[in-house]
């Protein structure tokens, strides 16, 4: 059979749309298997009904005995396995708090986490001494959200030691931005096509992190951070943390904002290293983010100085290898590892530093 002309341009037509389907389509399915293996099919952690709004305080926390995806919640709320309640006398428990930092949700494997890595640093340092711990993490988290949650969830464990990642300054950013005119919500809205496609979106979503990265490179347009206060309320949302934790009778130990991108790395990991910080705050520079991060470091470096509080600034602990951080805030497992050995290391000379609380428990 000879096809004419305009039946081989049909033809032709027709076979770049079968492949161009069966691209979308593969890609479809790839997402969605990458998705149930991480996250049990669900795409987003902030939106996944493994959470609900406690009647309470308000917060949107785990469900007790959830899962979502490899991550189990036990049936207090919290990821990991179940605690002895109430804690026995001789025990040194210590929470993990914070955001989904701390809820580590890209290591899928509770004893690969960075809390519970830095609990096997601890009790190596200190094999005389009986410890479990709770990661009480939650995705989304502000600094004062934390405190809320620790106060009416946390605390009923009866740690004490409570390691604090105090981060959270995405909104405070935000309502700057917005002021200036710089910013409006939300940080996305997807096409039509993205709200059915997981793939389609994905695309969609890549293409406005490129545009957003290649013009984080200049402070053109961006917010001029130097002209904001942006340490008072975070030394006072600090001291309500610290306030809250030594009134349920434990130690705070806080530690500084997340984040790969940071001053003496190289320039050419910078779009990589704030790939999800400029999604998310496109009014900032790559370089307006790094001087943000040292100007909450020296306030958290300030506060615990003038409260006799342990503050750890992280960013010395471990090399910013590409290799050790799933985005911009969050680790991979070979960086949870690294992290959580310097940051067990730390905790351990806290306990050691302070017999008098804890002697007791390391007979």
């Amino acid at each position: 059979m000879i096809l004419t002309l305009r039946q081989k341009e049909i033809l032709t037509g027709l076979v770049i749309a079968a492949l161009a389907f069966g691209w979308v389509l593969a890609g479809e399915v790839a997402l969605l298997l990458q998705q149930w293996r991480q996250f049990g099919g669900q795409a987003d952690v902030e939106k996944s009904e493994t959470f609900f709004i406690d009647q309470e305080t308000g917060l949107r926390i785990p469900r007790p005995n959830a899962a979502f995806g490899k991550l189990q919640f036990n049936s207090l709320g919290f990821r990991g396995g179940e605690l002895d309640m109430p804690k026995p006398p001789d025990r040194i428990r210590v929470a993990f708090v914070g955001t989904s930092s701390t809820l580590d949700p890209y290591v899928t494997d509770d004893r690969a986490t960075w809390a519970a890595q830095a609990m096997t640093a601890v009790r190596e340092r200190l094999p005389n001494c009986k410890f479990d711990f709770l990661n009480a993490g939650v995705p989304g988290f502000s600094l004062p959200q934390t405190t809320t949650y620790f106060e009416h969830n946390v605390a009923k464990t009866e740690p004490d030691l409570v390691v604090v990642w105090a981060g959270g300054f995405n909104a405070r950013l935000d309502d700057l931005a917005i002021a200036a005119g710089l910013h409006k919500e939300p940080h996305y809205s997807p096409s039509l096509l993205a709200e059915v496609s997981r793939f389609w979106s994905k695309l969609e979503m890549n293409a406005e992190v490129i545009r957003r990265q290649r013009a984080a490179h200049s402070n053109a347009g961006k917010l001029d951070v130097s002209q904001y206060d942006l340490v008072t309320d975070y030394k006072a949302e600090l001291a309500r943390m610290r306030e809250v934790v030594t009134a349920a009778g434990a130690l705070p130990v806080v530690m500084a904002i997340p984040g790969w991108l940071r001053d003496g790395l190289d320039s050419n990991l910078y779009e990589e290293a704030a790939k999800t910080d400029v999604f998310f705050m496109p009014y900032m520079s790559y370089q307006r983010l790094i001087e943000t991060r040292q100007r909450f470091d020296s306030a958290l470096t300030e506060f615990g100085q003038a409260h006799q509080t342990p503050a750890i600034l992280w960013w010395s602990l471990i090399p910013p290898k590409p290799s050790y951080f799933a985005d911009s805030n969050h680790f991979a497992p070979q960086g949870a590892a690294a992290y959580g050995a310097a940051i067990g290391n730390r905790l351990a000379d806290v306990i050691e530093g302070d017999g008098a609380r804890f002697g007791s428990s390391c007979g």
